[in-house]
């Protein structure tokens, strides 16, 4: 009981700290990315986001590695075994490096024949999009090159560099959104090349942390060949995850290019940007449990592993529930104070992508439980060949005239059918029982969703939208969502514990 309390309090305090970073950069990021939208343009800020778009397509092998990397690691230390842990880490070092000239190959050979013969570019910024596709290869390279020493930091749960180092970002970013105000030169281009020179002094900062903190665990890249065989196998199968991935991503981004042009990609653009803030609510959670969840198979304790996978899938939809249910009913306002001028089809994107994002929230435990095993044969081809179908259905849609609104209703199905999946595939692996992971996890959910969703909807429907109702509209969603995940989310142990940690607080003041 007493290794579990301490795991839970580790968990908390490592997601306090992930928070921390995460509300700092979601407030950066949010006022930065009005600015940046308001003094590029709609048609600038598309142009930035799809060719941009084009390197982290060619780099997605980089993000199936990255996943492999911290896996590896976090079974090493769940192992207690620090000779395997530092030639993993020098080994996937090396293969990192690998990657890395292999983008930058591909990117200056078939990435940029595809930006200047297929994207829509207007005449007078192909010059522009040219610069911003070089600048952009060049932060992707600095991530790729990164990655072994983020994975150090979360495989040891020092969550708290990420904080502190996340300050030193924040500031940067904001000194970004003055130069490029003030630019005489092509904005976009300043802009670009700002971007990568802040990745390029964060990605020092995060090195020379690791080589401080893991002094006996960061070398020099070296290839230790039983290790990379291992993990090139893990990633191999991790290929189709990876190029899913993009499918849903870039690749859907591409397709709205191609069909409607840079205006239609702003507005995904924007849609984008608050997924990503609203998804470090979850994500900065599930980081600072994914650890423990790889650990606790490691060290062969399967029954804790499933508590803290349904725990995990419960909270993680919680979490982001109280974040989406405001914006998708008071989406025309929240976007009117954030931003000078909407985009076309923005609101239509943001309400889906918030749908897409609660259905997503659960399915990170589970692909965790799945990499702990390390039998990820199945789940990647399977999952990844369903995930696949999102860009054709896509561009078959686009082709009979549905509207650009179909691409996101068509990722919305797809994902309900790869989460159902998921589940089935993690059954055997486990001895996970499904009926017990919809009691525990789906069930709850469902009735909080619905619920909570009742008044907020009445208010929606009958009452107009002036900036008053809206205002209330917000109040009501965040008081019903909180009432019904207390009451009917959680169950009578979870309440008992919440109320237990709330009276400590309270009588330690």
């Amino acid at each position: 009981m007493s290794q579990i309390s301490n795991n839970n309090a580790r968990i908390a305090k490592n997601t306090i700290f992930l928070y921390f970073r995460m509300i700092l950069l979601m407030a950066v990021s949010l006022y930065t990315s009005r600015v940046v939208l308001s003094t590029l343009g709609i048609e600038d800020y598309g142009i930035y986001n799809v060719v941009g778009g084009i390197v982290s397509m060619l780099a997605f092998f980089n993000g199936t590695m990255s996943g492999v990397t911290q896996r590896y690691i976090t079974f090493a230390i769940g192992e207690r075994d620090e000779k395997k842990i530092q030639k993993v880490f020098s080994t996937a070092l090396w293969l990192h490096w690998l990657i890395a000239f292999v983008i930058f190959i591909f990117s200056e050979t078939i990435g940029l024949w595809f930006v200047v013969n297929k994207l829509t570019i207007p005449n007078n910024r192909e010059f522009a999009a040219f610069w911003v596709y070089q600048f952009s290869l060049l932060t992707t390279i600095v991530l790729v090159v990164s990655i072994p020493y983020n994975a150090c930091l979360i495989a040891y749960e020092k969550m708290s560099a990420f904080a502190y180092i996340s300050i030193t970002e924040a500031i940067f970013k904001l000194l970004i959104v003055y130069v490029i105000s003030v630019a005489g030169n092509d904005k976009l281009i300043v802009y670009a090349a700002l971007i990568f020179c802040v990745q390029l002094f964060i990605r020092m900062l995060y090195n020379i942390y690791c080589k401080k903190h893991f002094p006996k665990m960061i070398g020099k890249p070296y290839l230790h060949k039983s290790i990379a065989k291992s993990m090139t196998g893990f990633t191999v199968w991790s290929f189709w995850g990876g190029l899913a991935t993009v499918g849903m991503t870039q690749g859907l981004n591409i397709l709205l290019n191609i069909f409607f042009g840079p205006g239609v990609n702003a507005a995904k653009a924007v849609s984008s940007q608050v997924e990503n803030a609203v998804q470090g609510f979850v994500t900065n959670f599930q980081v600072a449990m994914n650890p423990q969840i790889i650990k606790n198979y490691a060290s062969k304790e399967i029954d804790k592993m499933q508590g803290l996978l349904f725990s995990g899938c419960k909270f993680s939809f919680f979490l982001l529930f109280l974040f989406a249910l405001p914006i998708i009913v008071s989406c025309p306002f929240i976007l009117k104070l954030w931003l000078v001028k909407i985009p076309d089809h923005t609101i239509n994107f943001l309400r889906i992508t918030m749908l897409i994002l609660l259905v997503n929230s659960m399915s990170t435990p589970v692909m965790t439980a799945v990499n702990a095993t390390g039998k990820i044969k199945k789940y990647q081809v399977i999952i990844g060949s369903i995930q696949l179908m999102i860009v054709p259905i896509s561009y078959i849609a686009l082709r009979l005239e549905a509207p650009a609104e179909s691409v996101f209703v068509v990722y919305l199905f797809i994902t309900l059918i790869a989460q159902i999946s998921r589940l089935l595939i993690l059954k055997p692996l486990i001895n996970l029982s499904i009926r017990k992971f919809f009691k525990k996890v789906y069930y709850p959910a469902l009735k909080v969703f619905f619920i909570s969703s009742i008044i907020p909807g009445i208010i929606w429907i009958k009452y107009s939208n002036s900036d008053i109702v809206f205002i209330i509209e917000l109040f009501v969603c965040l008081l019903s969502a909180i009432i019904c995940i207390y009451y009917i989310g959680f169950d009578r142990e979870e309440r008992n514990f919440i109320k237990l940690k709330i009276k400590s607080k309270i009588n330690r003041k």
